[in-house]
């Protein structure tokens, strides 16, 4: 089991399909009712995501959902990242840093499956990879990377 918060969390009980995000799981590892209305797959083909990210709209909100790939071997695959990415928000979250707000994460070292439950950072602007960005957008995004690495520096 994993804590996380006041919730208490099965590691045998990490989503790897779009179905298994529902209202009774999302409450139980929030440790609150929630109902969620929606999942809708976002960031298709834009970045390291290794598995599914979705919307989730509920009923005072919307959160994303990050999930490891269903296939067992595609997960194996990225195993290492997801448990590193489960581990960075762990460890972030007594710091003040401009990243979304984790609600879960949770990590399954025999299967691979992970899961994070972040704020909707929806109301924010993204840019195409490919478009690429100002030079304002790039020391803006290069001070906020500074603020993270210095809190992990050696």
């Amino acid at each position: 089991m994993v804590s996380w918060g006041s919730a208490v969390f099965v590691v045998d009980d990490i989503p790897t399909t779009v179905e298994q995000i529902t209202s009774d799981w999302i409450s139980r590892v929030l440790g609150r009712s929630v109902s969620v209305e929606n999942v809708t797959r976002i960031g298709v083909d834009e970045g390291f995501t290794g598995g599914g990210v979705f919307r989730v709209t509920h009923c005072s909100g919307s959160m994303i959902a990050k999930i490891s790939p269903e296939d067992s071997a595609a997960r194996a695959a990225f195993a290492a990242a997801n448990e590193r990415e489960v581990q960075f928000y762990h460890l972030s979250k007594d710091e003040q840093l401009p990243i979304p707000e984790c609600y879960f994460g949770a990590f399954n070292a025999q299967s691979g499956a992970s899961v994070l439950l972040i704020e909707d950072l929806s109301i924010c602007r993204s840019v195409p990879f490919l478009q690429g960005c100002s030079e304002l957008d790039a020391t803006i995004v290069v001070n906020a990377l500074a603020q993270v690495h210095r809190v992990f520096w050696n």
